[in-house]
C-alpha cells in the first residue's frame, strides 16, 4: 500500500512535523550488501514508541547512518531522526527509530513498511536510501494496540472502595463495567507486581467473568498477597502499584492492561510493606 518514497518531495522538517523526511533530495534503493530487520522490545521502550532497525553491512567498507525514518502503513509518519551510527564491514548495529501513533484499526489489507536512511559510504557525502521491511513485527504491535484500544473502549476496570487486611494479604475486589459496543467482554486472568501477587478468590480456571452488553457491573474478589519486601524489590516497585488484568473483547486475543490501586488502597499496601520491612 505504500507509495514509493521516491515520488514524494523530501525536505528537512522540525522534529514535531507529521511528514516523513530525509536530509537529501533523492531516494535510491539500498545496495544489496545492506540488509534491515525490525526488532521491538516493549520492555526496553518504556515511555516512548521506539524500535530497533538491525542494519547489517555485508559490504567492503564502513558506512555511517546519518538519519533514519520509518514509513509504515501501520502508523502515522514522523520526521527523520538525526543519527551518527558507524557500521563496519561484517557488522550489525541496532539503529533506533521512533514510530508514530496508530494509523487506525479498520484496514484488513496487507500493510507494508520501509525504512528510509541517509548513509555515508566510505566517507562520501550521504545518499538517501530506501528498503522494504518485513512488516510482521509491526503487525504484532498494531494488533496489540488495536486490541488494547478495543478493551479500553469496551470496559472500565477499577478496584472496589472496600477491602480487608488479613496478615500479609489484602482482600479486595475488581469491578468491571461494560461501557461501549455490542461484543462481550471476557476477563481471563489477573496478576500482580514485584511486591504483591494477585489472584482471584477463590482461585479458579478462566474465564473469571463475562460481561454482556448492557449487563450490570461484575465484581471479582481478589487477594493481593505480599510476596517480597526486601529493599531491592521495594526500590524497584513501580509508582502507583500497577496490577495486571487480561481481558478480551469479542473473539480478539486477550491482552494485559494495567490497573492502578487507588490512593487509599496504595496507602494500605505501603503500610503492609513497611510493617514487613520493620519486622
Amino acid at each position: 500500500m505504500l507509495v514509493s518514497a521516491c515520488q514524494v518531495p523530501i525536505e528537512v522538517a522540525p522534529t514535531d512535523s507529521a511528514a516523513v523526511v530525509s536530509t537529501t533530495t533523492e531516494l535510491v534503493d539500498a545496495p544489496e550488501w545492506l540488509s534491515f530487520e525490525v526488532r521491538y522490545s516493549p520492555r526496553h521502550s518504556v515511555g516512548r514508541r521506539r524500535l530497533d532497525v538491525l542494519t547489517t553491512n555485508e559490504g567492503p567498507t564502513q558506512i555511517v547512518v546519518t538519519s533514519i525514518a520509518l514509513l509504515a502503513d501501520h502508523f502515522e509518519p514522523l520526521s527523520a531522526e538525526t543519527k551518527h551510527s558507524l557500521i563496519g564491514p561484517g557488522s550489525t548495529v541496532a539503529v533506533k527509530a521512533d514510530f508514530g501513533p496508530l494509523a487506525g484499526c479498520e484496514s484488513g489489507q496487507q500493510l507494508d513498511a520501509m525504512v528510509l536512511m541517509d548513509v555515508s559510504i566510505d566517507g562520501a557525502d550521504p545518499i538517501s536510501i530506501q528498503s522494504p521491511l518485513d512488516p510482521e513485527p509491526l503487525d504484532r504491535i498494531r494488533e496489540f494496540e488495536c486490541n488494547e484500544a478495543a478493551v479500553r473502549r469496551a470496559v472500565a476496570v477499577t478496584f472496589g472502595a472496600q477491602w480487608i487486611r488479613e496478615g500479609a494479604t489484602i482482600r479486595a475486589e475488581l469491578v468491571f463495567t461494560h461501557m461501549d459496543g455490542e461484543e462481550a467482554v471476557v476477563v481471563e486472568a489477573v496478576g500482580g507486581m514485584i511486591l504483591f501477587g494477585m489472584q482471584p478468590r477463590p482461585e479458579r480456571e478462566p474465564p473469571l467473568a463475562i460481561l454482556e452488553p448492557d449487563a450490570d457491573p461484575v465484581r471479582v474478589p481478589v487477594d493481593m498477597v505480599l510476596i517480597r519486601c526486601d529493599v531491592h524489590a521495594v526500590s524497584q516497585a513501580p509508582d502507583g502499584y500497577a496490577f495486571r488484568v487480561w481481558i478480551a473483547v469479542g473473539d480478539r486475543e486477550p491482552i494485559a492492561i494495567t490497573i492502578l490501586a487507588s490512593a487509599a488502597l496504595q496507602t494500605q499496601l505501603e503500610e503492609l510493606v513497611d510493617d514487613c520491612l520493620s519486622a
